[in-house]
């Protein structure tokens, strides 16, 4: 009890004097007001991916940190995320990955645009109330509230190529997607496959 006295008589007396200050940091558990479900884009530097597909890599090319109720994995090279910072968005480093084995029921919100986002109840959004931006987590919400979100984002710029092999990713997970190809296109594909299958068998 004494140690906790003195501890905090210290930490009084360095508030007094700002020049002592360097940093200032605030620590909480992976729980709070972070969590999101796992359909939620994430947007890094390059561009949007769900927190699923984040997790998965994180998974295959990190190093596993914690296992259990939380399954915690740190990224062998950290990615470049876009974040909110200041009032202005901005790149940031993200390190960790982790999935949380949660009872606790989602919460959706959707925007007056369609854009719907499920997250835990102490989730935290900014809002702009009173001319200035506020935090406030997503169970105390209310209906007409003003959601800061960015008009644009700073992503890398893609090249023609890089964006038709994305678009085919995400099309190749997609079973219920159809697509009609020329003929010439369609004996050449087949071509291709049965050759790839011939010299892999």
């Amino acid at each position: 009890m004494t140690m906790k006295k003195e501890m905090l008589e210290r930490i009084k007396e360095c508030m007094q004097n700002p020049e002592r200050i360097r940093n200032v940091a605030t620590s909480s558990h992976v729980h709070h007001g972070k969590c999101v479900s796992g359909e939620t884009l994430i947007f890094l530097e390059n561009g949007p991916i769900t927190a699923k597909e984040l997790f998965k890599i994180a998974k295959k090319e990190g190093i596993l940190e914690r296992k259990g109720l939380e399954e915690v994995y740190k990224f062998k090279k950290p990615l470049s995320v876009l974040t909110y910072n200041n009032g202005v968005i901005s790149r940031g480093m993200l390190t960790h990955a982790w999935k949380i084995e949660n009872s606790d029921e989602l919460i959706e919100v959707e925007t007056k645009d369609g854009r719907r986002v499920r997250v835990t109840p102490e989730h935290k959004f900014l809002i702009f109330e009173n001319g200035s931006v506020k935090e406030r987590e997503a169970r105390l919400l209310e209906k007409g509230d003003l959601l800061v979100l960015p008009a644009s984002l700073p992503l890398t710029s893609f090249d023609l190529n890089n964006l038709k092999s994305l678009f085919l990713e995400k099309l190749s997970k997609d079973y219920s997607f159809l697509i009609y190809l020329k003929k010439k296109i369609k004996k050449e594909i087949h071509k291709k496959i049965v050759e790839y299958v011939i010299s892999n068998v």
